[in-house]
């Protein structure tokens, strides 16, 4: 199978290279040739698939993160899982459970911990996954109305299938102000049969939303299988990883965050049908006091004494 991979991603490098693409293509066959030469069967990622809330709640937040109040901290979780609704790459059908937790053992990423959200199963060897009746592949279980109007900003279509959501309700510790995350966005809709066509009706996407503000971006452009660079996934079990060649694989964002009554909401749906997952990684890695800026604090001072102002020169 590696060396199918392998094969596979050579050949679209040599069919799409041009010069801008040069750096992401040599970084891609080199992570491919260190897959063919230096790994087992085995991924770098273990991966614990789960949808217990307790569990996801100490994989994302329980990682000593003390500057979130954990005992305020409440995770639901909205996914799937089913003993036969997966295929393997030999077609033979598989358990799939949309959401686990997982530890990067090798440091590959240097993510550490954290969870893995799916539109198909998190399991290592699922490469494809429907939720519908009797564990048929095709059009899974259909989004809510509510979820379809978290994904359609993102995927910019109106329906959604099979979608993963995770919900965190938490308070700050005393001074803190902002939440940091690491991602990794991954999927099998990119390098499987050749490139994906840009803009079709089938777009994965990914929205990381923190007190309703979505706040998952990569040089300014949404997460979704429609990002212009993907490199070859091999250290992971999809096939293609959305790369930046500024933070490469690894995407870090960062939300403000109020001292009580923070919502944050990790989603992740396929646009259109159920076919072809895709999958990410969430690290949440800080939270601290970021001081404000002087400019702002000037701003509203100015702001204060104008009103101030206004209202003595009115009487």
């Amino acid at each position: 199978m590696r060396d199918i991979l392998l094969s596979r991603y050579v050949t679209n490098v040599e069919i799409n290279k041009t010069s801008s693409d040069r750096i992401k293509c040599v970084i891609g066959i080199v992570i491919a040739a260190c897959l063919f030469l230096f790994t087992s069967n085995a991924y770098a990622i273990s991966i614990a698939p789960t949808l217990d809330s307790a569990k996801l709640k100490n994989a994302l937040i329980g990682s000593g993160l003390t500057s979130i109040d954990l005992t305020s901290a409440l995770v639901t979780v909205a996914g799937h899982e089913c003993s036969e609704c997966g295929w393997d790459q030999f077609s033979n059908r598989v358990a799939a459970t949309s959401a686990g937790t997982f530890l990067d053992d090798s440091n590959t990423f240097g993510l550490s911990t954290g969870i893995i959200i799916s539109s198909g199963g998190v399991e290592p060897n699922v490469r494809d996954a429907g939720y519908t009746p009797y564990g048929s592949t095709g059009d899974g279980n259909p989004a809510t109305s509510a979820q379809n109007s978290l994904l359609s900003p993102i995927t910019g279509k109106s329906d959604h299938f099979d979608v993963t959501q995770i919900d965190i309700a938490f308070d700050m510790q005393p001074g803190i102000n902002q939440i940091a995350f690491d991602i990794i966005f991954a999927t099998n809709e990119r390098w499987e049969g050749g490139l994906h066509d840009f803009n079709t009706d089938f777009v994965d996407g990914f929205g990381l939303y923190v007190n309703g503000v979505n706040v998952a971006f990569v040089d300014h452009q949404l997460v979704n299988i429609n990002f212009p660079d993907f490199i070859f996934g091999g250290e992971t079990q999809f096939e293609g990883l959305l790369f930046n060649d500024l933070t490469g694989v690894v995407h870090h964002v960062t939300a403000p965050v109020n001292a009580l009554g923070n919502n944050v909401t990790l989603i992740l749906g396929d646009a259109s049908d159920g076919e072809v997952q895709s999958g990410v990684f969430v690290s949440m890695v800080s939270a601290k006091a970021v001081p404000v800026p002087t400019s702002l604090i000037l701003l509203v001072s100015g702001l204060v004494g104008l009103i101030g102002f206004r209202s003595k020169f009115k009487r």
